[in-house]
């Protein structure tokens, strides 16, 4: 059973990533101008690497490359999956579910 649970959180871990990148590319192609970001998230993100890197520095180290190179985040934001847990009962097109994930990412 608790391998059968670990299949499933990966499973659902992996499609939630994918319809992720899915969506940032249908939003991509529909107004290159405008992509669809959680910039909260970001910002957090930097804020955090920042105050790592301070930390590391006040103690005389230095931050391991492979830490201070941005890289995409693996871990997709609450915000991404309330509105995914909403869209699953929703009945809504997908281009309508979309335009409703790009509202959340520009409210905050």
């Amino acid at each position: 059973a608790k391998r059968m649970q670990a299949t499933f959180i990966i499973l659902a871990y992996n499609l939630s990533q994918l319809l992720h990148a899915e969506s940032s590319q249908n939003q991509a192609n529909d107004d290159p101008k405008k992509p669809q970001q959680d910039r909260a998230a970001d910002k957090k993100r930097e804020k955090r690497q920042k105050e790592l890197k301070g930390k590391v520095e006040s103690r005389g180290g230095q931050l391991p490359l492979l830490r201070a190179v941005p890289q995409k985040a693996s871990q997709l934001s609450v915000k991404f999956y309330r509105w995914l847990a909403q869209h699953l009962y929703d009945t809504s097109p997908w281009r309508v579910a979309l335009g409703r994930l790009q509202q959340l990412y520009s409210r905050y």
